[in-house]
């Protein structure tokens, strides 16, 4: 809080969002809307799929939260409700105590909060505070894009207050309260500290990877263009006319798998910012530390698989059930509920492999690393046939994300390391000795792709690093 003169006997007109609040009091009432996970992609399409920079920046202010709100209220009628109950802690957690003090000495009676975001929003979260007789200039419900096209002088002036030049304004945005601030002789720029401002989200699938441990780069590069096409090739569903039903089911499994996958990733990130002295952690990972991985990992990646399986047809259910030495089950909702049970506890030795190597010295996770990734990868023969080129298919993939494990863990160069040429060696020496046994076997669709799959992935490295390497 910068240093000024006492404010005694003007009256305060005090903005709320980011000034006495530390976060976007909209955003934070949002946040307690459901179905949280499906609303957060709604809100990311309003937010930045929507043109707004042809709309202008003046629209995207006026109707980006004037139509959140709308959606977010519309489904969920008692969102207000909900929201009162947790306001009080949520405002104790998050008050600019820095301006708490600059205004000790203004009375409450003198203090007039002028906000663009939702009044009742504001009173349940002022309303253990000494601010809760406070007057609040806010628009309600259904009133917030006609209130930021008019802006905050004229909103005072429909509440009956006639702004006097020797009032005193106080926000964080000298831009959206222009037509405030000229109408005073002094204002105070006042930001709350940036710590004040904690995310509240809900979980969303794939999240922790894209925005929390990695980028959205590496979720893309890595995940769905990597290990998605190396399990859809390794497991080798190739026959014409293809069965769509199949592909769909061993996307939707892959899915599940890495959800459940996603809260190691997590729990390796705590550990590692717990006990090691310089932990390999992402710029968001202390911003994000409190985002909620469970329950909503597990309910997602089990519904998402028994959605896959449910793809499936029924005479391929109960092939699988047959070779898991099942009862065949005739109904197709039993059938369902029993593949699924049987993922679900593939799923839980997952996590189970995941927090044993969590837990290991970290010598020692070098060599669990193995048996992590072939959980991860060879658990869908449980469902597929997995022919012998996927078996090494999964093995060199194995193999090449192990280098670059166990090179980084005994401080090795990581630049000089071209992991994804790695693969494509030991793909090339794999598939010339299946030749020599059985030439017709690398003579199909399945190796001439797994072969075009690992060269187009070792390209780029090499390209990338050939040239600096000595």
């Amino acid at each position: 809080m910068p240093a000024t003169e006492k404010i005694e006997n003007q009256r305060v007109y005090l903005d709320f969002d980011y000034t006495l609040f530390g976060s976007s009091s909209t955003d934070v009432f949002l946040s307690f809307a459901r179905p949280a996970g499906l609303l957060w992609f709604v809100f990311q399409i309003i937010s930045k799929l929507v043109p707004w920079r042809l709309l202008g920046d003046r629209a995207r202010f006026i109707w980006r939260d004037a139509i959140r709100i709308k959606i977010a209220v519309l489904l969920n009628p008692g969102l207000l409700k909900r929201f009162e109950s947790a306001a009080p802690q949520l405002m104790e957690e998050r008050i600019n105590r820095d301006l708490v003090s600059h205004l000790n000495s203004v009375d409450a009676d003198k203090i007039v909060i002028v906000s663009f975001g939702l009044q009742p929003v504001i009173r349940a979260l002022l309303k253990d505070t000494r601010f809760a007789n406070c007057e609040i200039v806010a628009p309600g419900l259904g009133q917030m894009a006609h209130a930021r096209k008019d802006g905050k002088l004229a909103a005072l002036s429909r509440a009956g207050y006639e702004v006097d030049a020797a009032d005193r304004v106080l926000t964080d945005n000298f831009e959206d309260d222009a037509d405030l601030v000229s109408a005073v002789d002094a204002s105070e720029l006042i930001r709350a500290a940036p710590e004040l401002d904690k995310p509240i989200m809900p979980y969303v699938p794939f999240y922790y990877t894209a925005k929390i441990k990695r980028s959205p780069r590496f979720l893309i590069n890595q995940v769905f263009l990597e290990e998605l096409p190396i399990v859809i090739l390794a497991y080798g569903i190739f026959q014409f006319p293809p069965d769509l039903r199949l592909w769909a089911c061993l996307v939707a499994l892959f899915a599940s798998m890495f959800l459940v996958y996603e809260l190691g990733y997590a729990e390796n990130d705590r550990i590692g910012a717990a006990v090691e002295k310089e932990p390999k952690l992402s710029a968001n990972f202390h911003k994000f530390k409190d985002y909620p991985m469970r329950p909503g990992a597990w309910i997602y990646g089990v519904l998402i698989g028994a959605a896959g399986l449910f793809i499936l047809t029924e005479q391929a259910r109960l092939d699988v059930l047959s070779t898991l030495g099942l009862p065949t089950l005739a109904a197709g909702w039993a059938q369902v509920a029993a593949l699924t049970a049987v993922w679900t506890g593939l799923l839980i030795l997952v996590r189970l492999t995941f927090y044993v190597f969590n837990k290991l010295p970290t010598w020692l996770r070098v060599y669990w690393y193995v048996p992590l990734h072939a959980v991860k990868y060879l658990g869908f023969a449980l469902f597929f046939a997995l022919p012998v080129l996927g078996q090494i298919l999964i093995f060199t993939h194995i193999v090449r994300t192990w280098a670059l494990y166990a090179v980084r863990r005994s401080g090795g160069d990581m630049e000089a390391l071209l992991s994804q040429t790695i693969r494509l060696v030991f793909i090339a020496f794999a598939f010339a000795l299946v030749w020599m046994n059985d030439p017709g076997l690398v003579m199909t669709w399945q190796a001439g792709l797994i072969l075009a799959f690992c060269v187009i992935r070792a390209l780029p490295e090499a390209r990338a690093k050939i040239p600096h390497l000595q």
